[in-house]
């Protein structure tokens, strides 16, 4: 994710460089489960402890179903990120490495040779938004036998716990239209595909080349779910 690496690298164009740590460990998905907070960092070959709860701050919470969040404190920014280990490196969405050093995550700015360190402060507690008040709520006892013919639109991507509009996604818009003979048709920003779907009770699947999709009728909206993130449809 673009906006996550920027947001790290800008951070990191503050600092420089030293050794807090030397040994490297091979880490397991166990190891990095967790929340991770910058405790310290180096520059100019000095170390720099965190202690004042207004320094700013970046925050990372791994969780084990292989997504996770990324706050920096003085903006209040939150990003959605995907991660997995390979070696001594905690990989978030696919390019931006940390390595575990003596129980630290540290982040290597290579243009500066800045580093910053991650301490483990805890568990990784997921915090769900509530329903976004813009969103309709319909009274589930018409799930199902709602009639779901017609255009349906995204509204909002849930990840992690937190509602996203399709601005902050990056996504100008989705929208699925079920027809009754059988077939749907999608557009996603502009790029278009088509399937067939059928029903059982609240559950809407999809049939397309690439496999079944489903969505669920959940109070009046379709609810679909795609490699940890949550699409929320409405009419």
């Amino acid at each position: 994710m673009k906006k996550l690496l920027a947001l790290c690298l800008a951070l990191a164009l503050l600092l420089s460089v030293s050794a807090l740590a030397e040994e490297t460990a091979v880490l397991t998905p166990a190891d990095v489960v967790g929340t991770w907070i910058v405790t310290a960092y180096e520059i100019d070959g000095s170390t720099y402890s965190l202690t004042d709860p207004n320094d700013s701050t970046i925050t990372i919470v791994v969780f084990e179903d292989g997504t996770g969040t990324i706050t920096e404190s003085a903006g209040g920014t939150t990003s959605p990120v995907t991660w997995e280990v390979s070696g001594s490196s905690l990989i978030l969405d696919g390019s931006l490495i940390l390595t575990m050093k003596n129980g630290y995550l540290t982040y290597t700015n290579e243009e500066n040779s800045s580093v910053m360190y991650f301490s483990n402060s805890g568990p990784a507690e997921l915090v769900e938004d509530p329903w976004p008040d813009d969103l309709p709520l319909a009274d589930p006892a018409g799930d199902a036998e709602l009639d779901i013919l017609g255009t349906w639109k995204l509204a909002r991507l849930k990840m992690t716990g937190k509602y996203y509009t399709l601005e902050e996604a990056g996504i100008t818009g989705m929208t699925t239209e079920f027809s009754a003979d059988g077939t749907v048709n999608m557009d996603t920003d502009g790029n278009t595909g088509s399937g067939e779907w059928s029903r059982e009770g609240t559950v809407i699947t999809i049939h397309d080349d690439s496999g079944d999709f489903q969505f669920i009728i959940q109070n009046g909206n379709l609810i679909g779910e795609l490699e940890g993130i949550t699409m929320i449809l409405i009419r």
